[in-house]
């Protein structure tokens, strides 16, 4: 067997056994020692068919299923950087690693990579069936406690500390099992909605500035000059598709109103994403003027967006004076259009717009 294939497995071992073990130790402090007696991968078993199949026995599986399915991930996840930390990211078949390792092998420059590069336009397509759908409040739950098994890793947490986060995700799976994992009633479109939408505001915004933070480290590890994809159209297209709310001939559930419903939903979702990401680069540039002079001409926009604004705008340029750049992120903010009512006459009408105002702020920086 592959060595790393074997500590791997050792690894899915240990990790399963200890969060098993908190797992037991949870329902027999809630008074449930004899279904607990009954979970898989822990040991001799007490199999007891009415329990397994009462529904406190069927969560009890699912949940212990679930908790496989986080340590098999994290393992998958931290023999991967093993394997890139000891080989380069060019280890993983399929990775960005290997391919720019592959076209460079076979003569190709960076710049005739990085012009069919931007040609690319990936768009995973997301659907769901009624009994997949879990409600939002468990996949928190779930997020959370995945999040505390990659808190383990690190080793320079005292004994103490380790106690703390084995309490933790302990805290975590008493709340699992008291909110419950099933719905207690047959799941709905807007069921489905909100399990897709909670992938779209939670999961994905992270997950493609990660693709594309790794996609420019595999870039630069394969010998081609970082210039050549500095600018963000430069990079592949991501976008996102869903088949829920919108399978009007396949579903017939999905009326007109769901799909309208369905689509403003994910507007609202797209925005509140968009004017986060804002508030926090706002904090993140309090640059101070004092210490580098904003060119003239940034200067002339900030203000002109300002007059756009009128009132609204002279208040914003009234807060965080001697920080130019945080005051146009700011004003980029206000004319966010609302996720719902009439877009005022001052806001973008386009997405368009509000990258583009992006792009001159990248260019006063870079």
């Amino acid at each position: 067997m592959n060595k790393d294939l074997a500590q791997g497995l050792k690894k899915v071992d240990r990790d399963l056994a200890f969060m098993m073990e908190c797992f037991v130790e949870v329902l027999e402090q809630l008074g449930h020692k004899d279904l607990a007696g009954t979970l898989p991968w822990m040991g001799k078993r007490k199999l007891r068919g009415v329990q397994i199949f009462s529904y406190r026995g069927v969560q009890a599986y699912s949940i212990a299923f679930q908790l496989l399915n986080m340590v098999e991930e994290n393992a998958s996840a931290q023999s991967r950087r093993l394997r890139e930390d000891k080989n380069g990211l060019a280890s993983d078949p399929g990775s960005w690693g290997k391919t720019f390792n592959r076209l460079r092998d076979q003569g190709l420059t960076d710049k005739q990579v990085a012009k069919r590069l931007s040609d690319i336009h990936v768009e995973p397509v997301l659907t769901a069936h009624p009994t997949e759908a879990k409600r939002a409040t468990v996949l928190e739950i779930h997020r959370e406690l995945y999040k505390l098994l990659v808190r383990r890793e690190n080793s320079m947490w005292t004994a103490a500390e380790q106690r703390a986060i084995r309490d933790e995700i302990k805290v975590a799976l008493e709340r699992l099992w008291r909110t419950g994992e099933f719905y207690q009633q047959k799941p709905e479109v807007q069921s489905e909605l909100r399990n897709i939408n909670y992938f779209l505001s939670k999961v994905f915004p992270d997950a493609i500035l990660s693709m594309d933070l790794r996609m420019r480290q595999a870039w630069e590890e394969a010998g081609f000059s970082p210039e050549k994809i500095e600018h963000p159209d430069a990079l592949p297209l991501i976008t996102l598709g869903t088949w829920v709310g919108g399978d009007r001939d396949g579903h017939p559930l999905v009326t007109a109103e769901v799909t309208t419903k369905a689509l403003n939903l994910f507007r609202t979702t797209a925005l509140n994403i968009v004017t986060e990401r804002l508030e926090t680069l706002g904090q993140r540039l309090s640059l101070g003027d004092h210490l580098q002079l904003p060119p003239a001409v940034f200067i002339k926009q900030v203000e002109k967006h300002a007059a756009t604004l009128g009132e609204v705008g002279e208040q914003a340029l009234a807060r965080n004076i001697g920080e130019t750049w945080r005051q146009y992120i700011n004003l980029i903010r206000l004319r966010m259009p609302p996720a719902v009512g009439e877009c005022p006459a001052t806001s973008h009408k386009t997405p368009e717009g509000i990258v583009a105002d992006l792009l001159f702020l990248r260019e006063t920086l870079v």
